[in-house]
């Protein structure tokens, strides 16, 4: 499985990035979910691995069935094209969340894109708060 992948031989050290990897999802969820509580969502939906996405997108004013695209990833002969559909997208949205949340474009594309958990932590211990947009609110 992951030993293949990475080349490794030894079960021990296999094991180890197995609970690393899980360990920095749970941190990463965590901390996702405390911005989805500042924007009036339940913080369990971080966690879920396709939904946080969907809900990501829908914070953002892009439609979360698009985070859906993802999944043709899975796919090898439209993998690849589906993850840059679904970067745009992704952008798009964290522009829309950084704007929402009083930030800069630099910040949307440096801390949500490309340093995406310095920039959620950044949302999440901070003080910003969630600014609904004008025609939509919760």
């Amino acid at each position: 499985m992951l030993s293949n992948i990475l080349n490794i031989n030894n079960s021990r050290t296999e094991g180890f990035l197995i609970i690393l990897i899980v360990g920095i999802y749970i941190l990463y969820s965590y901390i996702l979910g405390l911005v989805f509580q500042k924007a009036h969502q339940k913080m369990w939906k971080a966690f879920v691995p396709i939904y946080n996405n969907w809900v990501y997108f829908e914070l953002g004013g892009v439609p979360g069935a698009l985070s859906l695209i993802a999944l043709l990833g899975l796919i090898p002969s439209v993998g690849f094209a589906a993850s840059l559909i679904v970067l745009i997208f992704y952008t798009w949205a964290s522009i829309e969340i950084a704007r929402r949340f009083s930030k800069s474009l630099i910040f949307a594309i440096f801390g949500l894109v490309i340093f995406s958990i310095i920039g959620i932590m950044i949302l999440a211990f901070g003080d910003s708060k969630y600014q609904y947009p004008e025609n939509k609110s919760q």
